[in-house]
């Protein structure tokens, strides 16, 4: 099985916090909190042509056991390997870049839209989009990043209201009408772009 999606607040403290870790290599495994029925394995995705990309970035965390705890597979879905290292890691720095001025709510999910697609021998379903909804209150920044999961890294950046009906998901129940149908969020960071 994949996450459904995974929410954090993002703090400039946090990602301070996060600057200060040397990132050294980490092995994806298993969530052993999870029934093993429903549990996703490193052999799951060997082989797949598929990364195993996270919801919440090891990049987000501000401990270094809590980067390597975004590492369990109960935290990834397939990602398109050029999706998850081009724009979709391009739209995480432009979310840090906001977190590191003010408080951010984050959630970041897959979509399955269309015909079911799954990893070969597998229950893992293949995400046929990916979306990371942001509110910065303080920034002045709402939205929805919505990218393809496929060899084009096109985004669209829609506001909450259009999302939900798109997706029949609503990330931010309680916002405002106003703010639900407002879009403003900062275009996706190249990998050369420094904060």
């Amino acid at each position: 099985m994949s996450p459904l999606y995974a929410v954090e607040r993002l703090t400039p403290a946090q990602m301070k916090g996060a600057d200060q870790i040397t990132r050294s290599h980490v092995e994806f495994g298993e969530d052993y909190r999870l029934p093993v029925e429903v549990r996703a394995t490193s052999y799951s995705f060997s082989q797949s042509g598929w990364d195993r990309g996270h919801l919440a970035a090891a990049a987000d965390f501000g401990s270094k056991a809590a980067q390597d705890e975004s590492f369990l597979l109960s935290n990834v879905v397939p990602q398109s390997p050029k999706v998850n290292r081009g724009v979709f890691a391009d739209i995480e720095r432009a979310v840090r870049h906001i977190a590191h001025k003010s408080t951010t709510h984050v959630v970041t999910g897959p979509l399955y839209l269309g015909a079911p697609r799954y990893l070969s021998n597998t229950s893992i379903a293949i995400p046929s989009n990916l979306y990371k909804a942001v509110y910065s209150p303080q920034a002045g920044m709402v939205g929805v990043y919505v990218v393809g999961n496929g060899d084009d890294e096109t985004y669209s950046v829609l506001s909450v209201d259009e999302f939900t009906r798109l997706s029949g998901i609503d990330v931010f129940p309680t916002l405002p009408d106003d703010v639900r149908a407002y879009k403003a969020l900062p275009k996706p960071f190249s990998r050369e772009v420094a904060y």
